[in-house]
């Protein structure tokens, strides 16, 4: 009787170990595709398509304005995604001087009422993404 109790209290603490691992392991794993840290990665061809669609109705693009904004945004994330595969990985001073000639070429490509637009546009864009890494950080708190 002792031997089948001993036996018993011996796998349900192996059961217990077990599961407590397998699922520890499970949210390093999670955690690497949603809670990534450092620098989010960059836009796919399509993605950049889609937010220049979005930008053009927002701030009245033309077509050509339309067609060189991709052309800039695919060449900036490009750059971008250069800087952060580099050896020294991404350098923060790096990014931003980036980030300033970027948005300086764009707003050589806008017309002054197209630039007050784009500013506007902007600062929605950053409210809306700072919204959602909130939500973000709400859910993993209830976790």
């Amino acid at each position: 009787m002792k031997t089948t109790l001993k036996r018993i209290l011996e796998i349900t603490i192996l059961i217990t170990l077990v599961s407590t691992l397998t699922f520890a392991q499970g949210n390093r794993g999670q955690q690497g595709q949603r809670g990534q840290q450092g620098p989010p990665q960059p836009p796919t061809d399509e993605q950049i398509e889609q937010m220049v669609e979005e930008m053009a109705e927002a701030i009245s693009l033309t077509e050509i304005q339309q067609q060189q904004m991709i052309g800039l945004y695919t060449e900036h994330f490009e750059e971008m995604r250069n800087t952060m595969e580099s050896v020294s990985g991404p350098d923060r001073n790096t990014m931003e001087i980036q980030k300033k000639e970027f948005e300086a070429q764009i707003k050589k490509l806008l017309t002054k009422e197209q630039q007050v637009l784009f500013e506007e546009y902007q600062k929605n864009y950053r409210t809306q993404q700072q919204g959602m890494q909130g939500q973000r950080g709400q859910q993993r708190q209830r976790r």
